[in-house]
């Protein structure tokens, strides 16, 4: 029992240091995006920047929901 546990830590642990590697890569991506979206404030409305980065926000949370749905699903 001890040993599995400690076995599920470890791959806890690789996954999130995993997902710390992805964070960074992610981060260095939206510093990019930051520029790209200077340029585009001079053409989009307040309105709809706010719209975009709504849709955003909820595509991410939705696939993160899918992914935990699958991570937990029994037999997958």
């Amino acid at each position: 029992m001890l040993r599995a546990s400690r076995t599920m830590l470890q791959v806890l642990e690789s996954d999130v240091a995993g997902l710390n590697g992805r964070l960074e890569i992610l981060a260095n991506d939206v510093v990019d995006l930051k520029v790209g979206f200077g340029a585009m404030n001079a053409t989009l409305s307040g309105m709809e920047m706010r719209l975009m980065i709504r849709l955003g926000g909820l595509m991410v949370t939705l696939m993160a929901l899918g992914i935990a749905i699958l991570k937990f699903t029994p037999g997958h």
